[in-house]
């Protein structure tokens, strides 16, 4: 068995680590002895260990492959999908943190390499694992991926809501700020498509001070150029020209002179509008040599738009040959109605230039027709963008109305705090002023009974030197005696009603004593912690005194109630009964008492009955018994 198990071990990881062929054979060779039991065994061990080591290295050292690929280039996001699809039939080998680790890289990717979602089933998953075990970025990064999810369902509030909430997630190094320019820019381009320009370009703003403090030049570079489609999408043309200007400059400054050819081609048709001729010449010529966008003389798919701005050019130069062939390159390109309509519409100009008519009329119900139907799809979007920017207000009304409601609770519940501390702070003085109200009179009773007693000591000292006169008279002198005995008796008389008096007075403050005595010992019964412990058990139901609780009352009852405990025992009763009479002394009420004892309710009152019958004869009700048992001690 273990030599099969052997052969399965060698050949699976002599295909992870061809190299490490001697290692194994020598391994082998351990099973040939018997004596080298434990080992074999031991080195089994470590074998399977280390095969799972190498699996477990394998799945992160593919997933970071990819990580850094598609940070290294946005464009190869691709090449990382292809990897992280490599690694999808063994999802169920790893383990639940590298399947959240896989699936968040694959929503990564997936967003930079421009695929769409179509569920958020996963992301919610992936983001609701990050939170509670997720660090600082990663938490970020599931809540930006789940963002751009919701962005691609169509559902601009959520969408903003967890690209808000990744924002909380801010750490100080330049990772952090990398993806916080990435969140800013796409809030960006959410608020640009609810039409909230002002927002949108102050995301822009906020984007580019992230993509700086990240060290990222290109990066801030390109967040200031995207301003300008915003700004003539609202015709504010000197902001927009002003922007690609500086960005232009920027990028040459920096050594990146393809960038600074890539966003020339914006702003082309307004300096052909405005008679700058020269310079849309100059950014014509730049657009087209260093862009990177043009192959054989052709632009790449998406931006043929640009061949309408061109013929815009040579119509107002007068190249019309030229003019034309850039405005029929428009009409090859049937899938954007905005380049169709730019190629009809500039087909008509120039045939209202040169001629015939006809040509003109014809372009122009063409570019008309083109026209309507973008008119039409533009107002679907624009009754989209208008629910969509009903439901984000929606959003944020319900999430102030939630804020407000969270701060109304928790000023009611501080404001329930502090009365609760006022009325304990105000029960501790009343009861701490009372104590010492009571402990003042319990101290001038005792001064008042030695003084009374020292009062009592002296009569009776001089009670005794009168007998003891009245002795030596009726010794001494027969004729004196039956005057002095008189006047003895007379004196003995009035001394003895002082005494029974003072007998009287000092009986009345040692009964007054005793009954403050009995107070105090009454309080520190009721007061003990073995009470406590059982009034605990009250609050935790689940639980049960245990027996070492039982035995701490049998000794707090022989300590403190010995008269009540010896009673109890001489009449022989049961345990329970013993534990319900001394639960009972504690004042517990009976339905406490049976949940404590672990009996029904009925059964306490019938005990106390009973227990009132066998030790004091008399027939009565249970709060006959509990009266007589509260008076000893």
């Amino acid at each position: 068995m273990l030599r099969r198990i052997f052969e399965i071990i060698e050949n699976y990881f002599f295909g992870i680590y061809g190299y490490n062929r001697r290692f194994l054979t020598n391994f082998a060779l351990i099973f040939t002895t018997k004596q080298m039991q434990m080992n074999r065994i031991l080195y089994l061990v470590m074998m399977l260990a280390l095969v799972g080591c190498s699996q477990s290295g394998k799945f992160d050292t593919a997933m970071n492959r990819a990580d850094s690929i598609m940070e290294a280039c946005q464009d190869d996001a691709t090449v990382s999908l292809a990897i992280l699809d490599s690694l999808r039939p063994q999802l169920p080998e790893m383990s639940k943190a590298q399947r959240m680790r896989f699936h968040l890289l694959y929503g990564k990717a997936m967003n930079k390499g421009y695929v769409e979602f179509t569920s958020d089933s996963i992301m919610k998953e992936v983001a609701e694992y990050y939170d509670r075990h997720g660090s600082d970025y990663e938490k970020m990064t599931a809540n930006y991926v789940l963002g751009c999810v919701y962005r691609d369902l169509g559902d601009a509030p959520t969408a903003m809501k967890y690209l808000n909430e990744a924002t909380n997630y801010e750490e100080a190094d330049k990772t952090s700020y990398r993806m916080l320019a990435h969140i800013h820019n796409q809030m960006a381009d959410l608020l640009e498509g609810l039409a909230l320009v002002d927002s949108s370009l102050k995301e822009y703003d906020i984007a580019r001070h992230y993509a700086l403090l990240a060290g990222d030049t290109v990066e801030a570079i390109t967040l200031l150029s995207l301003k300008a489609p915003t700004y003539q999408l609202y015709n504010n043309t000197d902001s927009a020209e002003l922007i690609v200007d500086s960005c232009i400059n920027m990028f040459i400054a920096s050594g990146h002179r393809q960038y600074a050819a890539q966003i020339s081609g914006y702003g082309i048709k307004d300096l052909v509008q405005q008679g700058r001729i020269d310079k849309a010449r100059e950014r014509i010529a730049m657009y087209e040599k260093e862009s990177g966008y043009f192959h054989d003389g052709e632009i790449v798919a998406g931006k043929e738009i640009y061949y309408y701005y061109k013929g815009q050019y040579f119509l107002r130069v007068g190249e019309t040959d030229s003019a034309e062939t850039s405005f029929r390159k428009c009409l090859k390109c049937t899938d954007d109605h905005n380049t169709l309509i730019g190629g009809y519409r500039g087909l008509s100009l120039l045939y209202d230039k040169i001629g015939p008519a006809d040509s003109t009329a014809k372009y122009a119900m063409l570019a008309y027709e083109a026209n309507d139907s973008s008119y039409q799809k533009d107002v679907a979007e624009k009754l989209i963008s208008q629910q969509a920017l009903y439901n984000y207000s929606r959003h944020q009304e319900a999430a102030l109305k939630s804020t407000k409601q969270t701060a109304t609770l928790q000023r009611w519940l501080f404001g329930t705090f502090v009365i609760l501390v006022a009325l304990v702070f105000c029960t501790l003085f009343i009861y701490r002023r009372k104590k010492r109200a009571v402990q003042r009179e319990i101290a001038m009773m005792q001064e008042r009974y030695e003084t009374e007693k020292t009062l009592l000591q002296r009569e009776m000292e001089d009670m005794n030197a009168l007998l003891e006169e009245k002795q030596s008279l009726l010794e001494n002198k027969d004729d004196l005696l039956e005057r002095k005995k008189k006047e003895l008796d007379a004196e003995i008389g009035k001394r003895e009603q002082s005494i029974a008096e003072l007998q009287e007075r000092v009986a009345e403050y040692e009964r007054d004593m005793n009954i403050k005595d009995i107070a105090v010992l009454e309080d520190e019964i009721q007061s003990a912690s073995v009470k406590d412990d059982f009034s605990h058990y009250l609050k935790n139901v689940t639980e049960q005194p245990s027996s070492k609780d039982w035995d701490r009352l049998m000794r707090f009852a022989k300590s403190k109630l010995p008269k009540l405990y010896v009673m109890l025992r001489n009449y022989n009763i049961s345990e329970r009964e013993l534990r319900i009479c001394l639960l009972t002394r504690l004042m517990f009420k009976p339905k406490d008492i049976a949940v404590l004892v672990g009996c029904r309710f009925p059964e306490v009152s019938l005990t106390r009955s009973r227990l009132l019958k066998k030790i004091y004869g008399i027939d009565g009700k249970a709060s006959d018994f509990d009266k007589r048992i509260m008076l000893m001690y």
